[in-house]
């Protein structure tokens, strides 16, 4: 059970969504996916659906709950664990590009 005041905040996030029209809704929908679309998703995203394999198949392969692929690839995010887990199932790999920075 979640506490009264997650409560109350989750109750007046739903109020101000169901207040905007479906324009704005839709926009905001659409910035935050794109927010959320750095290389490492891409790479993520596209391996998923090259996979041969359905989302499900995925998700119980890597070891996470498919419901949280399905909300990945609706835009979503993954705990790094899952990230790790599904990287590990897919054969990926983190590599450095030629485009690195320097810190400092």
């Amino acid at each position: 059970m979640k506490p009264i005041h997650v409560e109350r905040l989750y109750q007046d996030l739903a109020a101000k969504v169901g207040a905007m029209s479906d324009d704005r809704r839709q926009a905001l929908k659409q910035e935050m996916k794109r927010m959320s679309e750095g290389p490492l998703t891409k790479a993520i995203k596209k391996a998923i659906n090259q996979s041969g394999q359905t989302p499900c198949g995925v998700a119980r392969a890597a070891g996470i709950e498919p419901s949280s692929v399905y909300r990945f690839l609706e835009g979503g995010e993954l705990k790094i664990s899952s990230v790790d887990r599904l990287a590990e199932h897919l054969g990926l790999e983190l590599k450095p590009t030629k485009k690195t920075r320097k810190v400092g």
